[in-house]
């Protein structure tokens, strides 16, 4: 196994633990949604001597279920690394398209335009969980699974952020 995908598959695992660990919940569902695609790509894929020679109807909807999870992670939580992520996602959709587009497409650069991202993807999930971790040490309520109500409260107001400045310690 090449190097770089065995790294994947150390890295992949190792994210969901952590996502679980240190996570909110738009960190879970995107470590759960990465690692489900991730599978069924391995599963769902052709043999290697044909593969990337033509598009794969399966590998496709499996990586358009996947920019659909990410995006809905992104309408649904108040974090921006979603975002990325599914834009991330949209490249591969998009090398997918090319390659529908463009049949004699060099099987390399498809190759290469479809695990583009995944390295990416990784360190940005990977960035979120360790934002979460460190939000949550700021702060005693977990604005992923609180309410938009009991987040706004838990904040302090704009009148009570001047008078903590001006205290004298």
């Amino acid at each position: 196994m090449v190097l770089y995908v065995a790294c994947f598959w150390l890295l992949l695992p190792l994210l969901v633990f952590f996502s679980y660990r240190w996570g909110g919940r738009p960190e879970r569902q995107a470590a759960i949604a990465y690692l489900s695609a991730a599978v069924l790509t391995v599963l769902l894929r052709s043999a290697p001597e044909i593969k990337y020679a033509a598009v794969e109807l399966k590998v496709v909807i499996v990586d358009v279920f996947l920019l659909g999870a990410l995006i809905t992670i992104s309408l649904k939580s108040n974090r921006w690394w979603p975002l990325c992520s599914s834009a991330l996602q949209a490249i591969t959709v998009a090398a997918h398209l090319a390659k529908g587009l463009n049949p004699e497409l060099w099987r390399l650069g498809y190759a290469l335009m479809l695990g583009a991202s995944s390295y990416p993807s990784l360190i940005v999930l990977m960035i979120g969980i360790l934002a979460n971790r460190a939000r949550m040490k700021r702060s005693s309520l977990d604005f992923s699974r609180a309410s938009f109500r009991e987040a706004e409260r838990a904040r302090p107001t704009k009148q009570q952020q001047r008078s903590s400045a001006n205290m004298v310690i």
